[in-house]
């Protein structure tokens, strides 16, 4: 695997978590807006991702709006912190050089962490399954392994294994 198969792997990460999280910002608005939407990824009474996106923790994490109230500006849709993330990604992607392999490694982290509370929040209180979510979260992990990958090809870590090999031989 080389440094453009890299590069187009996390450019699609990107593109499916920008487009994930676009469509999971549409479902929560149309569903605010009209109670009668039905989204695409409304299945059965435990697949509603309808449901999931237009809870208390879809917007700062559950986590915003107790502490510092509904109307405060950090309580915004957490799909809009989505696109943010991976327009981050995007854009730091482009650099090949350890610090932002480094800083891409490290906000992703923090998205992971992020995606297993939401997931044991969907599981353990929602009692729900939402596709649109879930993807999300496979994204992320994805993404993480793509970047610790590239981590490993910034540091010449495939140049080291020729050279181990040659050295032994």
């Amino acid at each position: 695997m080389g440094k453009l198969t890299i590069q187009i792997i996390r450019a699609i990460l990107c593109y499916l978590g920008i487009a994930l999280a676009g469509y999971a910002l549409y479902i929560e608005i149309r569903k605010k807006t009209d109670k009668d939407y039905q989204a695409s990824c409304d299945i059965n009474e435990k697949m509603q991702c309808s449901k999931v996106l237009t809870s208390d923790y879809s917007t700062g994490f559950g986590l915003v709006a107790p502490i510092l109230g509904d109307d405060h500006p950090l309580n915004i849709p957490n799909p809009i912190l989505g696109v943010l993330y991976y327009t981050l990604q995007a854009i730091l992607a482009l650099s090949w050089n350890r610090t932002s392999s480094l800083f891409l490694v490290f906000i992703n982290c923090i998205a992971v962490v992020s995606s297993i509370y939401l997931a044991s929040i969907l599981y353990f209180v929602l009692l729900d399954f939402c596709i649109v979510c879930v993807s999300t979260y496979l994204v992320n992990g994805l993404q993480l392994l793509t970047n610790i990958v590239s981590l490993y090809y910034v540091d010449g870590g495939d140049k080291k294994m020729v050279y181990k090999k040659k050295k032994l031989q």
